[in-house]
């Protein structure tokens, strides 16, 4: 998290400029990839555990032990 000083970016004639890092053709691309199997993310889901342990469970997350956790239902 950023803070910003108002005053400063009115006073001196600051521009602040916002990105974000994909257009909309890449997610409609990325999620067509994945549809037709043309792609495994099975390999990126390192943890399949029960929603009810999600607090022990989030720890593996906080600890970088694991990037895609699954919680099931189960």
């Amino acid at each position: 998290m950023t803070s910003l000083d108002f005053n400063q970016i009115c006073h001196k004639e600051l521009k602040v400029t916002g990105f974000l890092g994909s257009i909309w053709t890449s997610w409609k691309n990325a999620i067509s990839v994945v549809k037709n199997d043309k792609v495994d993310l099975k390999c990126l889901v390192l943890h399949q555990f029960s929603l009810l342990s999600w607090e022990e469970r989030f720890s593996i997350f906080e600890n970088k032990k694991g990037i895609k956790i699954i919680l099931k239902l189960v």
